[in-house]
């Protein structure tokens, strides 16, 4: 009816869009399982146990994606457990007719996995967060993408100090910082260049880096969030809206000094007296773009520096 209405919180769908040969993208489709009840296309056997995309990739014939594992249980808000990478054998089917095999990687060492996944020379390399919030670093492992479309994870392997090994703990990559998800991509002009929101921030950085494994450099903020969602407090002065999942889409960019980016913006789930109050911010027309992903382009050049 024209009117967004809080309904049903699904815990992960799935959004399809073509892309015609003119450009063009189709409008959205959405799936979700539908068994005489709403349901998520990646279920949980789990009451309190459930999962949130956060990033995928193409492999060859399969489509590859990270989830947080996530718990509600025990905490007002909700804790990640670790990743669940979700095989699926049928991409080119309806999502609510996928069929998928899962790989667990426990958060293990501060580490949580899967925050960025991309394909290169053979090789799936997934970026992981070690830590949270300021000083959170990012982490990165990679296995053969036969190996992983065969589901043998027996030989992944993790970057530690400039090598990779398969036991112990990954190092940090030297200047990229963490976050939960994000993008990793490549092109002639950037170079390896990703976008995050710094903790407790609300400006977009451009990080670059002439080789993947790094060193990444901090190029500044390219972007700000713009009001309302950087500027509402609470009345005890605490920021009521965070955003995050700062993501680029190279397919929606024209020329290769463009970025177009996706970020989302939700409720703070660290705030008291928060949690739980969507439906009071959605149904006022201030805030009807709340948990709806926001588009910016970006065109940057390069300086005589």
């Amino acid at each position: 009816k024209g009117k967004r209405d809080y309904s049903v919180f699904i815990h992960n769908t799935v959004g399809v869009t073509r892309n015609s040969e003119k450009g063009g993208f189709s409008r959205i489709e959405k799936y979700w399982r539908d068994n005489g009840d709403i349901g998520p296309i990646f279920p949980s056997s789990e009451k309190d146990k459930f999962y949130w995309p956060v990033v995928g990739v193409r492999l060859n014939s399969s489509l590859l994606v990270a989830c947080d594992r996530v718990s509600t249980g025990g905490t007002q808000s909700f804790s990640v457990l670790g990743t669940t990478l979700f095989l699926v054998q049928n991409p080119e089917d309806d999502p609510d007719d996928w069929n998928y095999s899962s790989k667990y990687l426990p958060k293990k060492d501060g580490v949580t996995w899967g925050s960025a996944v991309l394909v290169k020379d053979g090789w799936l390399y997934i970026f992981g967060e070690k830590g949270s919030g300021i000083g959170s670093k990012t982490t990165l492992a990679r296995i053969k993408v036969e190996n992983a479309e065969r589901g043998d994870w027996e030989d992944l392997y993790f970057h530690r100090e400039g090598s990779w090994v398969q036991e112990g703990s990954p190092s940090s990559i030297q200047g990229l910082p963490g976050v939960s998800e994000t993008t990793v991509q490549h092109n002639r002009f950037f170079g390896w260049y990703s976008l995050q929101i710094p903790p407790l921030g609300y400006d977009v950085h451009l990080y670059t880096a002439a080789d993947l494994t790094g060193p990444w450099k901090d190029q500044g903020a390219v972007y700000s969030v713009p009001s309302p969602w950087s500027k509402e407090e609470t009345k005890g002065g605490k920021a009521v809206f965070i955003a995050y999942a700062v993501k680029s889409h190279p397919e929606l960019a024209s020329r290769e000094n463009e970025i177009v980016i996706t970020y989302n913006v939700n409720l703070d789930p660290f705030v008291d007296g928060l949690t739980g109050k969507m439906n009071e911010y959605i149904g006022q027309e201030k805030y009807e773009g709340l948990y709806v992903p926001r588009f910016a382009l970006i065109e940057l050049q390069r300086s005589s520096e």
